[in-house]
């Protein structure tokens, strides 16, 4: 009897031992994966069984080192035993325990091969020298801007500044001492700069007054009373030949105006524009508008856009007075 106890305690202390070794190993990486393999094979048991579905809870994953699986593991499998659970036939929920099982089995080699990161902080700095000391990262030291460099322009307006500044500065240190003569030099200085606005003003005006009476140069000028085609084209000829194109074409325009206000087609009027004129032709002598068209554009153009006019110009504007007085003789014999 005395035996029988002693063995039984002998018993009573290994089981314990066994179970304290247990649950040590669980709290380690390959005490976690034992577990994993452990409820993977109760799982196949229970599908190959074909019995009702155990009841199974996982141990959290440990923590140590970067972690590799989530610590609710454990709620995944209880969602998935409960799916497991709803499928009415056997021959699916067996199927479904085995693909839990092979999940649990494939966790459990993964958490076994577990193992906490060596790299050191030394590492880590020697590796950032490397990439560092790499060309691609070597940037010369930037250096200030340059200053702009100064034009010509810049410069000679600069130079021209500091002399007026050294003139002005020496007339205003000797004006000083003496003030009638500081008034006296600044009415002279007024008075200069409005002679030399009015002398500015009058070599524009000069200008303009002298490009105007170019422009016109005669040409334009209001037909006299007794003025006659033929003789007018006669005169445009003269001129044609002595080289002098521009009146020429100006005396062609004036002969093409007197021809209409001979035949009443339309009545000469010195006030009226070429534009005018134009548009009284193409209203009361359709036949010739064109023809009219082409001299009144060849007029303006020599008498108010100071066109230069050459042989070109004349040989157009003859051939179109020339049709202009063809027309019209044939209207008139018609």
């Amino acid at each position: 009897m005395t035996a029988i106890r002693i063995v039984a305690a002998a018993l009573a202390c290994s089981l314990a031992l066994s179970a304290s070794c247990f649950a040590a190993e669980t709290r380690t990486p390959t005490g976690y994966s034992a577990a994993l393999v452990v409820a993977a094979q109760r799982l196949e048991r229970a599908a190959k069984a074909k019995a009702p579905i155990p009841a199974i809870h996982l141990p959290p994953a440990p923590l140590g080192g970067p972690p590799r699986f989530s610590p609710s593991l454990d709620d995944w499998l209880q969602k998935s035993l409960a799916a497991a659970g709803r499928t009415k036939s056997t021959k699916a929920r067996a199927a479904d325990l085995r693909t839990i099982a092979a999940s649990l089995r494939y966790v459990a080699s993964g958490a076994g091969r577990t193992k906490p990161g060596t790299t050191s902080r030394g590492d880590v700095e020697a590796a950032v020298k490397s990439i560092l000391a790499e060309p691609a990262y070597r940037v010369g030291a930037t250096k200030p801007a340059q200053p702009q460099r100064e034009s010509l322009w810049e410069r000679i307006l600069d130079w021209i500044m500091t002399k007026l500044a050294q003139l002005f500065g020496g007339l205003a240190q000797a004006t000083q001492k003496v003030p009638l003569l500081g008034t006296l030099l600044g009415y002279a200085i007024i008075a200069a700069a409005v002679a030399g606005l009015v002398f500015v003003g009058f070599r524009i005006a000069r200008g303009l007054t002298s490009r105007r009476v170019a422009a016109a140069g005669g040409i334009g000028d209001a037909l006299p009373v007794d003025a006659n085609a033929d003789e007018l084209y006669a005169l445009a000829r003269d001129h044609a030949r002595d080289g002098n194109a521009a009146p020429a074409v100006a005396l062609l325009y004036q002969a093409a105006l007197v021809l209409l206000d001979r035949v009443d087609r339309v009545e000469y009027d010195p006030s009226r524009t070429p534009g005018e004129y134009r548009r009284l032709v193409r209203r009361k002598a359709q036949l010739i508008a064109d023809a009219f068209d082409a001299l009144a554009r060849l007029f303006v153009a020599v008498a108010f856009a100071r066109a230069r006019a050459g042989a070109e110009e004349w040989e157009r504007a003859d051939a179109a007075y020339s049709g202009i007085r063809r027309m019209i003789g044939a209207a008139k014999a018609a």
